[in-house]
Order: structure tokens, then C-alpha cells, then sequence
């Protein structure tokens, strides 16, 4: 019953696709960030994803001519800019064929998540999209989070599916839903839907503390750390977001601190000692080929690693920064660095610009930025530079650019107008 009922919102949403593109984006992200299909248990039967993205690519090209913000708007512009070093990277690596289908994978995912400024142009749009994100991963947390409260404190090893295979994947991207789902609250009516905004909060910190990563708590605690320091009332939202996350704590933390005490001494824990060694064997593997890298996709990577490493090991670097630099070069990284931070430090001006101009927007500007630093802070534990999530914030960011761009532009025109009347006159 549950795969038929999926199969058929699917369809309906491809049908809807062709006309309405915008709508089989929605769509496409939903299916993306909450996985229906796990849900359904219906994983790998049907090309959900595929369906969705290609209908909606079709009906996409009603909206050709909104393809120039590929070039003038900057966040776009470099991440297309971004692919080139990646593609060149790929071509000339170590073992091409071992490139291929990472290199197409996330192709596809760098193309949907472009849609996003193409197709998302006004503020009510935007708003559909921000609810969608932020519900589809708020009630994946609550499954998880609640899950956890209600059995007294599990241990989360295993990820969701997709992009949340694992558990640091899943406690990374729940960690970044984490400001999602406390900011949506400032754009929902219903006084219901509110508490369950709040609920999810809960649940995505729950989650997250259950699944004992040391990446996603970092990535979590950078959130709520933005969070407090934003909120007028910090003493209170302080107050609240340690009352949110002190269940989760308490049920397990025994072991919990244990784990995170791993931090302050990594070279006396295995786990965390071997991703130093990998993080050296990475730099070690760059200075033999600081330009083109060793081929994106990390697997060229892990072939020549025993040499570095000095023992047969099959493990990535561990760090996204590193597995950037080691498998596409000098220029990937720059890159790479530049859109990451360069979107937060415009985000953080564009908020406090907003706050005057178009008060509307500030709380999307905030809550993305917010997520994208906690991915900047969890992905230095964990090789995830191809993370679908991150990459739609980004290009989620893009869109907010075209909106406000809008905005100023219709601020000038109006402001100029009176004075078109007056000579008229």
C-alpha cells in the first residue's frame, strides 16, 4: 500500500512537472532530503528521483531564458566555474574509469540544485521551498529523535538512505536541519504547526546526540551557538535549546561524553588517531600532484593511499577540505573554499542589509547561512564535498540573491519615478 501510494504521488508530481516545473523541483527535493521510498520500502525498485528530476528538467525549458543566472549571478556562476577543475581533475586522473560515475552522479546533482535560482524567482516561492526543506528533514528527525527518547537512548550506527547512508551523513544533515526547522517557525500561521516545528527541533537534536557522531555535534553546536547569539532574548533561548537537548543527553550520557572526550586527545582513540593519518597521507599524496590531484571521486584516492598511509587501509581522508585538495588540486580547492565561505560572509551582510530593506527575507538569509556553517564545521570530520544538501542551500542562497536583486531593482524604479512625474510636469 505504501509503495503504490508513493508510486502515484510520483507520477502525479511528474505529470505536474511538465507545465509546472517549479512544482516538480518542490517535488524533487522533497524526495530527496526525506526518502520516501525507505519509508515505502521500496529502495532501488523504481527510478523515483530519476523521474522526477527529468520531467522536471523538460518542463524547465519553458524557463530557458531565466538560464542566464548562470552568469550573472556570482553563487551560480561559481559553482559551474567549480565543475571545470573537477572535470579536468577527472579526465587526467590517476585511473579515469574509477572517476566516471562519481563525476556523473554529481553532475546530476549540481544540475537540479542549479534549478533552484531558475525556477524560484519571488519571496513566496522561496517560502514553499524553505517549508518543504525544512519539514522533510524536521520529520525525518523526529522519526529518529523521538524513536530514541521513547526506547530510554539507542545508538544510531547505521544512516537512513541516500545522501544519509551513514550515521555521521544522517547526523550532518540533521544537524543542518537543526536551524531549519527553529527558524520555519517565524514564517508558519497555524499555532499546530508551530509546536511541531519546535517538536522537530527536538527530534533533530535527539537524533543527532544518538547517532554519537563527533562531526555532527561539532556541526550541531555551531548551530545553536548562531542561534543564541542571533535571538534578542539569548539568556531565554538559551535556556530553551538546553531544555530541548537535555533528554537526548541525560539517557545516554554515560557513554556519550566518553565518545565526544575523544576530541580533546585523538591520538589516544583508534577511530580518531587513523583520521590524522589519513589527513597526512592526503597532504603527502597532494605535494605529488598539487595541480590536477590524484581524480575526483575519492576512490583514486583510497587505490593509492597504502603507500602514504603505510599499511593497506580503504578509507577516504575523512575531510572534505583534504579530499578536495588531494583529489582535484590546488584550483578545486580555492574554489571550493571560496564558494563555502564566500556564501556565508554574503549571507551575514545581506541579512543585516535585509533587516531595513526586505525584513521578509532575513529569516531564510539566516537559517541558510546558519546551516551551511554547520556543514563547514561537520564536513572537516567527514569526506562529504558531494553532499546533495549542501548544495541545494547553496543554490538556495543563489535564489535569495535574485530575489533581493529584484527587490532593489523595483525600490529604484519606484523611487525614481516621482521624479519622471515631476518633469513631466
Amino acid at each position: 500500500m505504501r509503495e503504490l501510494l508513493l508510486i502515484l504521488i510520483v507520477l502525479v508530481l511528474s505529470i505536474v512537472a511538465l507545465p509546472k516545473p517549479l512544482w516538480g523541483m518542490y517535488g524533487y527535493i522533497w524526495f530527496g532530503l526525506m526518502r520516501p521510498d525507505v519509508l515505502a520500502w521500496s529502495v532501488g525498485k523504481y527510478p523515483y528521483s530519476y523521474v522526477l528530476a527529468v520531467t522536471t528538467l523538460l518542463g524547465s525549458l519553458l524557463h530557458v531564458g531565466r538560464l542566464r543566472v548562470f552568469v550573472t549571478n556570482p553563487l551560480c556562476l561559481w559553482l559551474v566555474l567549480f565543475q571545470v577543475p573537477l572535470a579536468v581533475s577527472a579526465v587526467f586522473a590517476q585511473v579515469p574509469e574509477l572517476c566516471i560515475e562519481p563525476f556523473w552522479y554529481f553532475e546530476r546533482v549540481i544540475l537540479m540544485a542549479l534549478l533552484i535560482p531558475v525556477l524560484v524567482g519571488a519571496e513566496s516561492q522561496f517560502r514553499r521551498l524553505f517549508m518543504i526543506m525544512a519539514f522533510s528533514l524536521g520529520l525525518l528527525g523526529l522519526k529518529f529523535g523521538f524513536f530514541g527518547l521513547l526506547h530510554g537512548g539507542v545508538r544510531f550506527t547505521q544512516g537512513y538512505g541516500g545522501m544519509w547512508a551513514g550515521n555521521n551523513e544522517l547526523a550532518l544533515g540533521l544537524s543542518m536541519a537543526t536551524p531549519l526547522c527553529w527558524y520555519v517557525r517565524r514564517v508558519l500561521v497555524a499555532r499546530w504547526a508551530r509546536w511541531l516545528s519546535l517538536a522537530m527541533t527536538v527530534g533533530c537534536i535527539a537524533a543527532v546526540v544518538m547517532t554519537y557522531s563527533r562531526g555532527g555535534a561539532l556541526a550541531l553546536i555551531a548551530a545553536l551557538v548562531l542561534i543564541v547569539m542571533r535571538e534578542k532574548r539569548r539568556l531565554l533561548t538559551f535556556t530553551v535549546i538546553v531544555v530541548l537537548g537535555a533528554p537526548a543527553v541525560y539517557l545516554i550520557h554515560d557513554t556519550y561524553f566518553l565518545r565526544l572526550e575523544t576530541l580533546r586527545h585523538p591520538t589516544e582513540e583508534g577511530s580518531a588517531n587513523s583520521r590524522l593519518e589519513y589527513g597526512k597521507a592526503a597532504i603527502a599524496m597532494w605535494e605529488d600532484y598539487p595541480i590536477l590531484g590524484v581524480g575526483f571521486g575519492q576512490t583514486n584516492y583510497v587505490r593509492l593511499s597504502t603507500r602514504y598511509v603505510g599499511r593497506k587501509v580503504d578509507q577516504v581522508v575523512h575531510n572534505s577540505y583534504l579530499q578536495t585538495l588531494v583529489d582535484s588540486g590546488i584550483g578545486a580547492f580555492v574554489i571550493y573554499l571560496g564558494l563555502l565561505f564566500g556564501t556565508i560572509r554574503w549571507l551575514q551582510v545581506s541579512a543585516t542589509r535585509a533587516q531595513t530593506e526586505y525584513p521578509a527575507m532575513v529569516v531564510y538569509l539566516v537559517a541558510i547561512q546558519t546551516a551551511i556553517v554547520a556543514f563547514a564545521v561537520g564536513s572537516t570530520f567527514g569526506s562529504i564535498e558531494h553532499y546533495d544538501f549542501y548544495y541545494m542551500l547553496l543554490m538556495c542562497a543563489a535564489s535569495c540573491y535574485e530575489i533581493l536583486r529584484e527587490r532593489s531593482l523595483e525600490v529604484a524604479d519606484f523611487e525614481h519615478e516621482p521624479d519622471s512625474v515631476t518633469a513631466a510636469q
